[in-house]
């Protein structure tokens, strides 16, 4: 691999972990992991038995992952994945309060707007994000996905988005994320029917860049290339593109996102699947 200058780089001693900072009190478990190899970090989403679905804990570390990247000035790449047979199942909706009791409405209002400020976290970063899907993508996880600048996909892997089934609006900014990528009548049609998308749906929809074999070596490979490149250049690059399309994806319509979440819950509008069916994940 060459620097931006041509010259060689020189080798890494192999990749290295991270692990998040403090996560909620109360817990243990990483299930959020960080590894570089040279200028590239992969953050994987570690929540196997779960199909990596996502709990506050969760959100906190990924957060916290993308404060410290925000000051890297090292790392060019960001890959997002998922471990063993997922990438994410969403939002975990039978996790406990991990947190405690929230003290008020405000304080409600506030959590109910943690994925937006995930979302927004990932989208911040200045490095180039790819979202490595290696399994089922669902909900919460589809927009984390979404959230990143590009996406490549397992063969095996689905998109679904549950939400208006379970009776919630889809948040996180979600909406204009999905419009930008696929247009209103794709959108329209794939947020309220519910339905899976395979690989070569997803592919066809432009939900996603290239169907593979394995994902996370094809990231991989995008990054070898993009770490060719003079890196200044690439991050102008991106901030250009960032600002083009956050005019297509942001905007008064998702100022109320989780405002929303929050009344929806409120009103006793989120029916929970059967216990079977909720551990295949949903957001």
């Amino acid at each position: 691999m060459t620097s931006g200058q041509g010259r060689p780089t020189r080798a890494p001693a192999g990749p290295r972990t991270t692990r998040a900072r403090r996560a909620p009190r109360g817990t243990s478990a990483e299930t959020v992991r960080i590894e570089r190899d040279g200028a590239v970090a992969t953050i994987t989403l570690s929540r196997p038995e779960k199909l990596n679905a996502l709990s506050p804990r969760e959100h906190l570390a990924l957060q916290r992952i993308c404060a410290e990247l925000r000051e890297d000035f090292e790392t060019r790449v960001v890959i997002l994945t998922g471990a063993e047979r997922a990438f994410s199942a969403g939002a975990d909706l039978a996790n406990p309060r991990e947190e405690g009791k929230p003290r008020n409405d405000l304080e409600r209002r506030h959590r109910a707007r943690l994925g937006d400020r995930t979302v927004a976290a990932l989208e911040a970063l200045d490095q180039i994000t790819i979202a490595a899907i290696n399994g089922p993508c669902i909900g919460g996880g589809a927009v984390l996905a979404l959230a990143c600048d590009l996406r490549v996909m397992a063969r095996s892997a689905w998109i679904s988005i549950p939400e208006v089934a379970l009776g919630m609006p889809l948040t996180w900014g979600a909406l204009p994320l999905l419009v930008r990528e696929i247009g209103p009548a794709r959108t329209l049609e794939l947020v309220t029917t519910s339905e899976r998308v395979g690989a070569k749906d997803a592919l066809a929809y432009r939900l996603v860049s290239h169907v593979v074999d394995d994902p996370v070596e094809k990231a991989r490979a995008i990054a070898a290339k993009i770490l060719a490149q003079p890196p200044v250049p690439v991050a102008m690059t991106k901030s250009t593109v960032r600002a083009l399309r956050s005019n297509a994806a942001q905007g008064d319509v998702t100022a109320a996102d989780g405002d929303l979440y929050w009344l929806a819950i409120k009103l006793g509008g989120l029916r929970l699947p059967p216990t079977g069916a909720r551990r295949r994940g949903a957001r």
